[in-house]
């Protein structure tokens, strides 16, 4: 378990190394938000299958004995759906 004196000491020690796996981040997302901007339809597509894979796994009504595994389902579909604009 991580007190909070170290926590304010890993906070204040600069890492370069830390700060270039941020940058990286950084610039995929902006690359993701470019990909996903140019194409609406397909961002309204990845989104709305990711919503619908949270419902299944908040509910069990509309598939009945196995949420979870179509939730899960959706789930992955959507985040292929970013890999996807990660790549491009």
């Amino acid at each position: 378990m991580i007190t909070l004196k170290e926590e304010i000491i890993s906070f204040i020690t600069y890492s370069p190394k830390k700060f270039k796996k941020a940058v990286i981040h950084i610039k995929e997302y902006k690359q993701m938000l470019k990909y996903f901007s140019k194409r609406p339809f397909y961002n309204a597509t990845v989104h709305t299958i990711f919503g619908i894979g949270i419902g299944f796994l908040l509910t069990y009504t509309v598939a009945g004995i196995h949420p979870v595994r179509w939730g899960v389902a959706f789930l992955v579909i959507a985040f292929l759906g970013h890999l996807q604009a990660m790549r491009q």
